[in-house]
């Protein structure tokens, strides 16, 4: 530290007066207890530091404080007004960053300084730096459990890189083979499995020996070059979790002399460890027990879990060599004050339980299902008097019929505890893992919880509003499964929600009419009509017209609210009948019937009179004898075949006449119907020796009909194309607009067969009956013309996917 003389303090008196004018900065530095220090921005010195800062400057001196001096430049507010920052001012970095003021200024001569007001205490633990003339000698660090290493290995396996203890420096150069061989690397199979498969792991335990002792250590490591680069061996880190025991020494030499008592306990908990081999003493009691190692490892993390220090790392710091001084600038999203120290009035470390009972959380340690010790806290909770009235109850008395795992939970979960006087009180606990007395044990962490608690009513109005929304999903998802338009509407007659149908219906986006007029969305001649459905003047569906395409509306009211529900559907397309509207409509007319005893009537003794003529055409007991008798059987087949089509097509037509045919419409293009029938019936257009070529329009508006039986239509009609046309005959298949919201599908034929006769015209009538009525059930229609020149030609005319949706 550079002291400050009073040159120097003259020349900081204007900063100083203008810094003491700001209201933020004025309280941090009124008081002979105030901590403030002045830095110089340029030159990375401590140019001020009041009374009680001097310790704090002292500890701050050294190499890195250039380093500290930049980072709190950095931070430091551009102008003169105040700034708070969080400043890890502890050179051995482990009490918490403090929140100080940082604000600027200059000195007499115009030099920057920057101004640090601490706003909380800190203990920085200072030591007295030894003079220059006789330095001790320098020693290397005694590793402690917990320390970190970094190791590397070459793509041969062989140690290139060990940052750890010395005591296990021998590893460098050493292959892990041979160490495995060796005995110097043991219960090591996952990390070993992992390096021999290259693959990253984490936290796989291992025994390193490198003659000093075995050490138990975990390893993490992953492969260098993954991926397209070339292997280049593992590289990674480790932590020291268990040393070699150490060759006795006096107890006595273990702690240097202190001249003095340290000060009294101050009002913040703190967690203070002993060293092992140090005795911990609070008042008259006697001596506690020295903690084993394990016990100190489940301590230190109990104490960085509550932002604590671990008082046994600083007992054993003091033995190593000292680390870098310095501080370093660390964002802290809020304020957090320094921790002190708590001490018994001889010096020595609080026991363990003490460390319990200075928990702020209700807490104990089990094993087994035992209870090994707890706080005052948790006996508070369950009104037992002591230790061993609890520990008599056990922790299944304690918890009943709550599993309570000896393994670390990820996260808490609520359950209720047995008091002493047999009532039950709900609490939230959280297990972690252990060691008591130098055996493996789990610590419960409790938390009362209030019937009315409220992360658990956040809980609930949580899972509540998530239900909600799944059904609101599902009915949706159900509404826009439907073929039929389904609008829901209020009281007033306009419009809350739409489905998938009746948006397209609309020729429009849900929500471009959502809140609109459901009367204003239809024709002018049937606004009256659907007005008088919504007032439920009138019952019943009404036709009425959408965008000139008639449709039929039915308006239902919804139970509970009072909302309307309109249903549309489109009048010309056909309805799936369901089973006892069938039965009811076969009971009216018998046509179903009669259909149902044609169909078997027929179908059953033809399928047997083909087979039959078909196995004496193969002659499978002798020959035929006259070829006129063969002759004979194929006719009898080819007539066989012909019949069964011909009523497989009367069977179909009077399913789609009585409306049984069900239809799925979606968006369909024409122009793939058309090449995929062609592609079908191109291999029996050949073996006629017919020609077919296609010609499709490239800019064809999409339909809104059923696929199959469109594409049918197509086949059936190409098909009859292909029969009436000769040898050399040729057949065009084209699309194109028609009319206007039109589209046509043309297959013209040409040929000897293609000439017009009375007959042929009866023919060519009866073989298109039933593409007719599949394309009228589409809401299409057929034409057919036979020009004397051109042959004949035949169009399938639909209403493109605008017109058909309105």
């Amino acid at each position: 530290m550079i002291p400050a003389d009073p040159e120097r303090e003259r020349g900081l008196a204007a900063a100083f007066t203008a810094w003491k004018r700001l209201p933020n900065l004025s309280p941090a530095l009124a008081g002979p207890d105030a901590v403030h220090l002045v830095f110089d921005a340029v030159g990375g010195r401590i140019l001020h530091a009041s009374e009680a800062a001097r310790t704090l400057s002292e500890a701050l001196a050294g190499s890195s404080l250039a380093t500290l001096c930049r980072q709190i430049a950095s931070a430091a507010p551009d102008d003169s007004t105040p700034r708070l920052a969080r400043l890890r001012l502890d050179p051995r970095r482990i009490a918490p960053p403090t929140l100080c003021w940082l604000a600027r200024g200059r000195q007499d001569d115009g030099t920057p300084v920057i101004l640090v007001a601490l706003t909380g205490p800190v203990s920085p633990r200072a030591r007295k730096r030894q003079p220059e003339a006789a330095p001790a000698p320098a020693q290397a660090p005694a590793p402690v459990r917990g320390d970190r290493f970094l190791w590397r290995l070459d793509p041969a396996g062989t140690v290139t890189l060990f940052t750890g203890p010395d005591i296990l420096a021998g590893l460098v150069g050493q292959r892990l083979q041979d160490l495995a061989a060796a005995g110097g690397i043991s219960g090591a199979d996952g990390a070993l499995a992992a390096l021999r498969d290259r693959k990253t792991f984490r936290g796989e335990p291992a025994v390193l020996d490198a003659g000093a002792g075995p050490c138990r250590v975990e390893l993490s490591g992953a492969p260098i070059g993954r991926g397209e680069a070339a292997f280049a061996g593992f590289a990674g880190f480790g932590l020291i979790r268990g040393l070699p025991a150490p060759a006795a020494e006096p107890v006595a030499n273990a702690l240097p002399e202190r001249s003095e008592p340290p000060p009294p306990p101050a009002a913040d908990p703190v967690v203070l460890l002993s060293e092992p081999g140090h005795a911990a003493t609070a008042g008259p009691e006697p001596a506690a027990t020295a903690l084993s190692t394990d016990e100190h490892a489940a301590f230190r993390e109990i104490a960085r879990a509550l932002g604590a220090r671990y008082a046994g790392d600083e007992a054993g710091s003091e033995q190593t060599a000292p680390r870098p001084e310095g501080g370093a600038v660390m964002p802290f999203p809020g304020p957090q004050t320094a921790l002190s120290e708590s001490r018994d009035g001889r010096g020595g470390a609080a026991s363990s339980n003490d460390v319990l009972n200075g928990l702020p959380l209700p807490a104990l340690m089990h094993r087994d299902g035992v209870i090994l010790a707890a706080n005052r806290r948790l006996l508070a909770i369950t009104g037992d008097a002591d230790l061993p009235a609890l520990s008599g109850r056990g922790l299944g008395g304690l918890l009943p019929g709550a599993l309570v795992p000896d393994a670390p939970e990820a996260a808490p979960r609520l359950t209720a505890v047995t008091c002493a006087d047999g009532q039950t009180r709900p609490v939230e606990i959280l297990s972690g893992a252990g060691s008591w007395a130098g055996e493996p044990a789990a610590s419960l962490i409790v938390r009362p919880v209030d019937e009315a608690d409220a992360a658990t009513a956040l809980t609930a109005e949580r899972l509540a509003r998530a239900a909600q929304a799944e059904r609101a999903l599902s009915a949706e998802a159900a509404l826009n499964a439907l073929d039929s338009g389904i609008v829901m509407l209020d009281q007033a007659g306009r419009i809350v929600a739409v489905n998938r149908a009746a948006a397209t219906l609309f020729g429009c986006e849900p929500r471009e009419i959502v809140g609109g007029s459901f009367v204003a969305q239809f024709d002018r001649d049937c606004v009256l009509t659907v007005a008088d459905a919504l007032r439920g003047v009138v019952g019943g569906p009404r036709r009425v017209t959408l965008g000139g395409v008639p449709v039929t509306l039915d308006v239902k009211t919804a139970a509970g609210d009072g909302r309307l529900v309109a249903i549309l559907e489109v009048a010309n397309r056909p309805r799936v009948l369901g089973t006892s509207e069938t039965l009811d409509r076969e009971a009216s007319n018998g046509a179903g019937t009669a259909l149902a005893r044609l169909d078997r009537a027929v179908r059953e003794p033809l399928p047997a009179m083909i087979e039959l003529a078909d196995a004496m055409l193969k002659e499978p007991f002798g020959a035929l004898g006259d070829a006129r008798y063969r002759a004979g059987l194929a006719e009898i087949k080819a007539s066989g075949d012909r019949m069964l089509e011909r009523v497989g097509k009367l069977l179909d037509l009077a399913a789609v006449e009585a409306g049984a045919l069900h239809l799925e419409p979606r968006r369909l293009d024409l122009n793939d119907v058309a090449a995929g029938c062609v592609a079908q019936l191109q291999a029996q257009a050949a073996r006629g020796r017919i020609v077919v070529r296609t010609s499709f329009s490239s800019d064809l508006a999409e339909l809104e009909a059923d696929e199959r039986s469109v594409s049918r239509a197509a086949a059936l009609i190409i098909e009859n194309a292909i029969r009436r046309s000769a040898a050399g005959g040729q057949i065009i298949v084209s699309t194109g607009a028609a009319e206007l919201t039109t589209v046509a599908l043309r297959v013209r034929h040409t040929g000897a067969a293609a000439r017009p006769s009375p007959e042929l015209a009866g023919d060519v009538e009866e073989g298109l009956a039933l593409p007719r009525a599949l394309v009228e059930a589409n809401g299409g229609r057929l034409q057919l013309s036979t020009p004397a020149e051109d042959g004949t030609l035949v169009e399938i005319i639909m209403p493109t996917r605008r017109a058909a949706g309105g």
